[in-house]
């Protein structure tokens, strides 16, 4: 009988045990599916809504779409009797959706296998709510709180040091007036959690904010050091300057010494110190290089034939790279030279008073007028310019330059602190010449205008033609009027005006108009009076008697062609610049002093030729 019953006894345990590890493993398995999954697992919850079941994008958004506060919602500040709000944009207040989301996603998903399947069974057992969780921008809501209490706050300034010939000057810093130190973010925060919305007050207290103390290990160690040489590095082709450093030795106990005894002084005071100039400044090493474009312009010489595409190239050429120091004059004759077939230069066409006529070196005055106006623009000192006797295209009227070897020359200077490098480059058609130096502008840009005002009719002349019927006429050439430009170099800061300085004034001569005429009708004589024949003075006889030449039967019309320029000296600019108001006068008559070239002093069969 007993044998009997320890025997049952055997078989339930037996039972119980299997069970129990059926049981066991039932458990573990399920468990392994919660907790495996890639979802939240059940129980989980923010407030009434239920996370279970959600992946981490998706939960994330459930929690910003229900719980992110929008962008006019207003966080509300009470200081010292002034009332304001600064908007959640402002604070760029959100809710961390992903956060919450993430903390959501690893219950049960953390730790080793029990500890994960203990967490799993404990959610879908007693629940777990994810509290709300907030961030925002707490530099912005500072700065917005300190722009509402403007009137009430005051800013520190920090203690500064100046490096002076016997030492350094240093000036104790200043206390402010600011917000007194209080964790705003979490009275927000928790005012949001509770109640899902904002609608407490946060009060805040202005306080005396003390100013910065001087450390003297940290001041020792930023003002003892060695003196260091202002250096450079080319990145491709840019300058890069690194300042140089001053050096400086003090004894550290009296520093030490001297700072506390004027922990509270409000006036400057010295500490005695060496300083030790470095060698090299980067003045200096700037004042070797061209880093910066002072003034720059370009024109086109497209149209023009291969002679006179050369005469520009080569002219550009020989001015490139030229390097002015401060004070130096720069002639375009001395630094391009003779133009002849032995530099180089080859027959284009050039200007000779009214006429366009084959010349050696023809196309210079482009690179000349070029040139003058990156001068202009780069503000450097124009000691003699003359316009030229007819316009040219490339440059608007007023703004060209002509020259002509050992008779008209364009000549500048450089007025600058610096010195100033001449870069002309022609390629594909295109002049480009640019000054290069260090800017010293401030700022300051320039703008060139011109101004027509006034004009000279031009007058007609008219040839015999005996080849043309009495009374008949015809154009040989037309005419042009001559105009009158001034030019004015215009100063801006911060795109206003503030200067207007005239430059020059241009004179363009009028081109006559040639006509040819057929002789006079000769009058048949009465006959009831007698007929007295007149007596021809042998000189008259001889004119009558003269062959007409080609150029007087000439029917081609003569025009002026495209990049040609001048040789007259119409308008010279000397070395002083006249500052006019900003609304310069409308001049229209022009008397016929005004139309006479300044310079002009060869008689009329002996004209100076500009290169074209």
């Amino acid at each position: 009988m007993k044998e009997k019953s320890l025997k049952n006894k055997y078989i339930i345990a037996g039972i119980v045990s299997a069970v129990t590890i059926v049981l066991i493993a039932v458990v573990v398995a399920y468990g392994c599916v919660i907790v495996n999954g890639d979802t939240i697992v059940s129980g989980v919850h923010m407030g009434d809504t239920e996370l279970s079941g959600y992946g981490r994008q998706d939960a994330a958004q459930l929690i910003y779409d229900r719980l992110n506060p929008s962008d006019d919602t207003e966080l509300y500040f009470e200081c010292e009797g002034a009332e304001f709000a600064v908007s959640a944009a402002e604070a760029e207040l959100s809710v961390d959706a992903e956060g919450m989301a993430e903390t959501a996603y690893n219950i049960g998903k953390q730790g080793n296998l029990l500890s994960r399947i203990w967490g799993g069974y404990s959610s879908l057992a007693f629940g777990v709510e994810i509290l709300p969780k907030y961030t925002l921008n707490e530099t912005k809501l500072s700065a917005a709180i300190a722009e509402n209490l403007s009137d009430k706050v005051t800013d520190i300034t920090p203690y500064s040091v100046e490096i002076v010939a016997d030492g350094l000057k240093v000036r104790n810093g200043i206390g402010g007036r600011g917000v007194a130190e209080q964790d705003i973010a979490e009275q927000i925060y928790a005012d949001l959690s509770d109640n899902g919305t904002i609608d407490n007050v946060i009060r805040l207290t202005i306080t005396d904010i003390p100013p910065q103390p001087i450390i003297f290990d940290e001041f020792c160690g930023e003002y003892i050091r060695e003196a260091k040489d202002a250096s450079y590095e080319n990145h491709d082709g840019e300058y890069v300057f690194i300042p140089e450093v001053e050096g400086i030795s003090f004894d550290m106990d009296t520093a030490e010494r001297i700072l506390a005894d004027n922990v509270s002084n409000t006036e400057p005071y010295i500490i005695p110190a060496v300083v030790t100039i470095p060698e090299v400044t980067v003045a200096q090493l700037r004042s070797k290089f061209a880093v910066d474009v002072l003034g720059s312009y370009t024109t086109n010489f497209a149209s023009s034939d291969a002679n006179r595409a050369s005469n520009v190239s080569l002219a550009a050429s020989k001015i490139n790279g030229v390097v002015l120091n401060p004070g130096e004059r720069f002639s375009f004759n001395d630094i391009v030279g003779p133009r002849t077939a032995a530099t180089g230069f080859k027959t284009a066409h050039v200007y000779e008073g009214d006429r366009v006529v084959d010349g050696m070196g023809g196309g210079i005055c482009q690179v000349s007028s070029t040139l003058y106006n990156a001068v202009l623009l780069a503000d450097l000192k124009i000691v003699y310019r003359t316009n030229h006797s007819m316009p040219v295209t490339y440059v608007p009227l007023g703004r060209d330059a002509t020259v002509s070897y050992g008779t008209i020359d364009f000549i500048f200077e450089n007025n600058k602190k610096h010195p100033v490098t001449i870069v002309a480059t022609s390629q594909n058609r295109s002049l480009v010449i640019s000054i290069k130096g260090v800017d010293e502008s401030e700022g300051t840009t320039i703008e060139l205008v011109t101004e027509n005002v006034g004009y000279t009719a031009y007058t007609t002349k008219e040839t015999v033609d005996n080849s043309l019927a009495p009374g008949e006429k015809k154009v040989i050439k037309n005419g042009s009027n001559g105009s009158i430009y001034n030019t004015y170099k215009v100063y801006k800061k911060d795109g206003a005006e503030v200067e207007r300085v005239h430059i020059a004034r241009s004179n363009y001569i009028p081109v006559a108009k040639v006509v040819a005429v057929g002789p006079a009708k000769t009058e048949e004589p009465q006959a009831t009076e007698p007929v007295v024949k007149p007596v021809v003075p042998q000189e008259s006889a001889k004119m009558e008697e003269t062959e007409i030449t080609d150029e007087q039967v000439e029917t081609t019309e003569t025009t002026v062609p495209d990049e040609i320029e001048t040789d007259e000296s119409e308008e010279t600019q000397m070395e002083e610049e006249v500052p006019v108001s900003a609304e310069p006068s409308t001049e229209t008559e022009v008397t016929e002093s005004e139309t006479q070239s300044e310079s002009e002093s060869a008689p009329e069969d002996i004209q100076p030729t500009a290169e074209v």
